[in-house]
């Protein structure tokens, strides 16, 4: 590449960058309010101006998106809430197809905003409730930043995956669980791990006659080397017990 080929890219990535910095400034702003992680990527538009910059940006808004999610990494090692949410909200919007933003975003959102939060306040058992209603606030939150990804990849685990964790981890909710992993095993070729979880959940949830058919069907999948082997039979002779059990 000659020194004029490079001038322009550097040109360009400075172009971006600048753009990207003047998306977040309205998006900043914009997130003074509580929590706008359920904007839909139309209203972020709309808020930096009818969408004029995203025009502008062509076929350049991957690559101001990328800017914009580094950004977001800068507000995160400064746990601002406001700042990481808007940058975050502009890169799914410049970008909405890059699985990634929208899977770490819900994570960020769930797992690191309640904490950062709550740093430096209350003691003992008002220190724990109050983490429980930020977990629980903070997971729902998540959890719609999941599934507005999962709107444009339906069938994405590493979403699904995503999602059933922050229901489990921040709201004790297990069917929401279930559902994800369903969708998972539903396929053909689901993998071991996945019909074990599915199979889990199955029986947290006392659905022991579907865990069973979820467990004979990955039974014959696991090596019979593997150490999983033995303990995946006395899951199974288990959940064909409570089966049983439940018909009584």
């Amino acid at each position: 590449m000659g020194l004029l080929d490079t001038a322009r890219l550097w040109a360009v990535f400075a172009a971006a960058f600048a753009v990207a910095g003047l998306c977040l400034g309205p998006l900043e702003r914009l997130a003074g309010r509580p929590m706008p992680v359920s904007e839909s990527p139309e209203t972020v538009r709309a808020a930096v101006g009818a969408g004029a910059v995203f025009e502008v940006l062509g076929g350049y808004a991957s690559l101001a998106a990328d800017f914009a999610w580094i950004k977001s990494y800068v507000d995160w090692t400064r746990k601002d809430i406001p700042a990481c949410t808007a940058s975050m909200e502009l890169a799914v919007a410049l970008d909405p197809h890059m699985k990634q933003f929208w899977r770490d975003a819900a994570a960020i959102v769930a797992f690191d905003y309640p904490h950062w939060k709550l740093a430096g306040g209350g003691n003992g058992g008002e220190l724990s409730e109050a983490l429980r209603l930020l977990k629980a606030r903070y997971g729902r939150d998540g959890i719609k930043f999941a599934d507005r990804g999962l709107k444009i990849f339906p069938d994405d685990e590493s979403l699904l995956i995503q999602k059933a964790s922050i229901a489990m981890a921040n709201l004790d909710d297990y069917a929401t669980a279930e559902e994800c992993y369903a969708k998972m095993a539903a396929k053909k070729d689901a993998p071991v791990y996945i019909l074990r979880r599915y199979a889990a959940l199955l029986m947290r949830n006392g659905k022991f006659a579907e865990a069973v058919k979820a467990m004979e069907r990955m039974y014959p999948e696991i090596p019979e080397d593997s150490p999983l082997k033995a303990t995946a039979r006395r899951q199974l002779e288990e959940a064909r017990r409570l089966m049983e059990k439940s018909k009584l």
